[in-house]
């Protein structure tokens, strides 16, 4: 059986990338802060000559998975492969990454990250030999506290400590969903350094807020029911057509781009640079691999015509945007 090494420090202490790196336990924040770690470590190892995917657990089986990990693009030398979203269970599964480690391709690396997995489970027990295995545990009480308070100062925020006691009394442990929230509060607040009470309950009470991103997302996927739903929902509590209508175009635009940029071969962190996604940057890369199965022109061609017929107010702007919705989601 591998030794899991407890907590996301010993983590950032390595400098070299293992062959295999599972990442286990329910801290998911760390999880990604892990997963960012080693991306980190490999693109310093081998600048342009790797390349890094990312495959979830519905694109195809493990087995099928762990074979591509050595097929490394025609200009690369090697190929990091991050594995999410496969919730291995049984040792069946510890067996396929066993054997793989146990003569992996040059070049190639795996990281598979199972917040589901315990120290306990029968896969977590199945592993063996030279496998990097990492526990990362819910945090709590004061390490939470204390995990909370330099999140918020990374993202150059400033509370006073009746936010921060609301902040770390309303996400418990969980720092991810900490991030996100925050970074809510900072659209909301266009940029503003200051939390204050006042911020918190506005967010936290506005389904208009939340409509934007969950509209974004059921777009991006054509979930056309899903996205009229939410639509109509959001227009009936008092959202501005326009103004959901000005959020969903520039995403819009910002995904035809990214899609056309990682076609060229560009990274994803580049991408993201480029159009300054500075938050939930995951989602933006979860809904670029959707938009690419898009029509480019006739999507650029339903954007355009929209933006006309906004402008020149030949329908109410409520009819306008619907359409626009229907336009995207055929």
């Amino acid at each position: 059986m591998a030794t899991a090494i407890s907590g996301i420090q010993s983590l950032f202490s390595i400098t070299r990338s293992a062959p295999l790196t599972v990442l286990t336990g329910p801290s998911l924040y760390d999880h990604e802060e892990a997963i960012g770690h080693l991306r980190c470590i490999f693109t310093k190892e081998w600048g342009d000559e790797g390349e890094i995917v990312t495959l979830r657990g519905d694109d195809q089986p493990l087995k099928d998975a762990l074979a591509s990990a050595s097929g490394a693009g025609f200009f690369a030398s090697a190929r990091l492969l991050i594995l999410r979203g496969y919730s291995p269970r049984k040792k069946d599964d510890a067996e396929l990454l066993n054997d793989w480690t146990s003569s992996p391709p040059p070049g190639s690396y795996v990281v598979f990250s199972a917040p589901e997995v315990t120290e306990a489970s029968p896969f977590a027990k199945g592993l063996s030999g030279n496998i990097a295995l990492y526990y990362l545990p819910e945090l709590k009480g004061g390490e939470f506290t204390s995990r909370a308070m330099r999140l918020i100062s990374s993202l150059g925020l400033s509370v006073d400590p009746e936010v921060a006691s609301s902040l770390t009394s309303a996400f418990a442990g969980d720092l991810l969903a900490l991030k996100n929230e925050l970074e809510k509060i900072i659209a909301y607040t266009s940029g503003r350094k200051t939390i204050r009470k006042e911020d918190l309950a506005a967010v936290s009470l506005s389904e208009a807020a939340e409509s934007v991103y969950k509209l974004v997302d059921h777009v991006a996927r054509k979930r056309r029911k899903e996205a009229l739903a939410l639509l109509e929902r959001a227009l009936r509590e008092g959202e501005q057509a326009q103004s959901l209508h000005a959020v969903l175009a520039t995403e819009v635009r910002k995904l035809l781009r990214a899609a056309e940029m990682r076609a060229s071969g560009e990274s994803d962190p580049d991408i993201l640079k480029a159009l300054n996604v500075r938050f939930y940057q995951n989602q933006f890369l979860s809904r670029v691999a959707e938009s690419a199965r898009w029509r480019a022109e006739e999507v650029l061609k339903a954007t355009v015509e929209s933006d006309r017929a906004l402008k020149t107010s030949v329908k109410p702007p409520e009819v306008v945007l619907v359409e626009f919705v229907y336009a995207l989601t055929e």
